[in-house]
């Protein structure tokens, strides 16, 4: 063996041997951060976050004592006429971003069952799935936070829209997740294997896993240690003012801001043809997807019976043109869906979209497009829901714990 050979093996030997060494080094300090979780108490919400609107919901119920009597949920389907009717009711502009309530449904709710306060925090949000209400319920309405009643307004986009690849891809379940372990939910919020592979990494290596909480701590120190002294010598950076709507990367563009999304009192009636849209979100169908999410529902009715939550089901009313738009037999996947869960749960479902004795029939003046409703629909709406509540005893009785008032069916003096 020449001299160079003996050199070039002992050289690997000792680069293989600076390997193991470096490899056992990470080996022995990752299982001492897993065991220690020096991280274990950074605060989820002081990590890096887009201003999505469930970002805005979170923010708006922190800063409530308590839970609300009542929380609403579904898609924009619900958001869009719960808030222009209170524009209508209350005679007023607002934010969408700061307005996650509906006065409308808290005052019927008073005025027909005789209660002090019924307050309604409205959860809806663009393209919300089942899945994200689960995760609503679980990670933010416990404790002290727990509502009495849970309202959940679905159409079939909510179970089966062609731009939703799987549960953990939606925005609220990337930020909701910061404040729960979801190990028992991977197998269906993520259902390809290279996603369950990532997540587990994440679990399993701490500096992998914890990545978002090692930026907040270092941010916190660098501005603490820094900021006294580059504070009078630096000027404002040009990227403070960026369009974080449209410049920022993906995973952290913002959906919502101050301002961008005004509700306007008494808006006059105008419709727009969103066709285009709902072909797109529709498509062939998304099966795999609509049975994923009865999945969810099972977990969010199960979630909820545990906690001793009162659980109301609306299957929303959608127009003769939407209806058209579904493929062929998912507006029977979706209703059958509805009905299995509220037989299998016990809990009441209110079919606005095919279902009579909750109010007033809707029509097209109801609508704002082929979708989402108006203010003068989204009346309606909480009309039937407020019925809907004060016929049924248990969703009566849950808001009435603590009122010591005469539970009365909607629309009569009759005494239940």
């Amino acid at each position: 063996m020449t001299e160079n050979e003996t050199s070039s093996k002992s050289k690997i030997t000792i680069r293989t041997s600076q390997l193991l060494w470096a490899l056992g080094l990470f080996v022995v300090v990752n299982i001492a951060l897993l065991k220690w979780q020096p991280l274990s108490k950074v605060d989820p919400e002081s990590l890096p976050a887009a201003h999505t609107w469930i970002w805005w919901a979170t923010k708006e119920l922190a800063q409530q004592q308590q839970g609300p009597d009542i929380a609403l949920m579904g898609s924009s389907f619900m958001m869009h006429p719960l808030a222009l009717r209170d524009a209508d009711y209350l005679k007023k502009d607002f934010d969408f971003v700061h307005h996650h309530y509906s006065s409308y449904l808290e005052d019927s709710l008073k005025q027909h069952l005789g209660l002090r306060k019924a307050q309604c925090f409205n959860f809806a949000m663009p393209g919300g799935m089942i899945s994200d209400h689960y995760m609503i319920t679980r990670t933010l309405l416990s404790g002290s936070k727990k509502p009495r009643v849970i309202v959940i307004g679905a159409g079939v986009r909510d179970f089966m829209d062609k731009h939703v690849s799987c549960a953990a891809a939606t925005r609220p379940f990337k930020y909701l997740q910061r404040y729960t372990e979801i190990d028992d939910l991977v197998g269906i919020a993520m259902p390809q294997i290279w996603q369950q592979a990532d997540y587990w990494q994440g679990r399993g290596i701490y500096l992998w896993g914890k990545k978002m909480d090692f930026q907040v701590v270092a941010c916190d120190w660098t501005r603490k240690v820094f900021n006294p002294f580059l504070g009078k010598f630096c000027v404002k950076s040009p990227l403070n003012d960026i369009d974080q709507t449209r410049n920022a990367p993906s995973n952290m563009r913002m959906e919502a801001e101050e301002g961008l999304y005004i509700v306007k009192a008494d808006a006059p009636y105008k419709f727009d043809d969103n066709t285009r849209e709902y072909m797109s979100r529709y498509g062939n169908g998304n099966d795999k997807l609509l049975e994923n999410q009865k999945l969810w529902l099972d977990k969010l009715l199960q979630l909820a019976k545990n906690e001793n939550i009162e659980v109301l089901l609306v299957s929303m009313p959608a127009t003769p043109t939407n209806m058209q738009l579904m493929p062929p037999g998912a507006y029977n996947k979706f209703i059958t869906a509805m009905r299995e869960a509220s037989q299998k749960w016990n809990v009441q479902l209110v079919d606005l979209n095919g279902g009579t004795g909750f109010g007033d029939k809707f029509d097209k003046l109801d609508f704002s497009d082929t979708a989402h409703m108006n203010g003068r629909g989204g009346k309606k709406l909480i009309d039937a829901i407020n019925v809907a509540i004060c016929r049924d005893k248990r969703l009566a009785n849950a808001l009435n714990q603590d009122n010591n008032a005469n539970i009365q069916l909607a629309g009569s003096n009759k005494t239940h």
